[in-house]
């Protein structure tokens, strides 16, 4: 049977200063952070000496609600098919719509518990019972209310 060696321990006087310092630098370097940069400065650095044409530029997007078919407004029928297409096979859009669903089955379950409910006892019998039901017989399965 091999015998294993046994590991050699630090001293605990030397672990302290080592955990002690590495705190230290842990600490340090997480205080300096730089500033985020400004929109202008990303966009000289991503696109520099860029200028768009004055044809791409507006003031604002107008105010106004989309239409209704606003894709058939294009007047291509492949175009309307392919956007069909796409909304179709469209995983993460079947994945929220069935999210939704649930969602809405949540809702209604909830507020199932809001409406009173009607609970009926029935309980078949005979003389052995019949003491009771204050006097009267109650015959075999026959829904009896109990006066008690």
């Amino acid at each position: 049977m091999a015998r294993s060696r046994p590991t050699a321990r630090r001293p605990l006087g030397t672990l302290v200063p080592l955990l002690a310092g590495s705190l230290l630098a842990a600490i340090g370097s997480g205080c300096a952070v730089k500033s985020p940069p400004d929109a202008a400065a990303i966009r000289e650095q991503a696109l520099p000496g860029f200028q768009p044409p004055a044809g791409w530029t507006t003031a604002g997007a107008g105010a106004g609600a989309v239409m209704d078919n606003w894709l058939d407004t294009f007047k291509d029928h492949e175009l309307t098919l392919a956007v069909y297409e796409a909304i179709g096979r469209n995983t993460d859009l079947q994945v929220a719509a069935t999210r939704v669903e649930q969602a809405q089955l949540y809702a209604k379950l909830a507020g199932a518990k809001l409406y009173p409910t009607v609970d009926v006892l029935a309980r078949g019998g005979g003389e052995a019972r019949a003491s009771r039901h204050r006097g009267h017989q109650c015959p075999r399965l026959m829904l009896c209310l109990m006066m008690m």
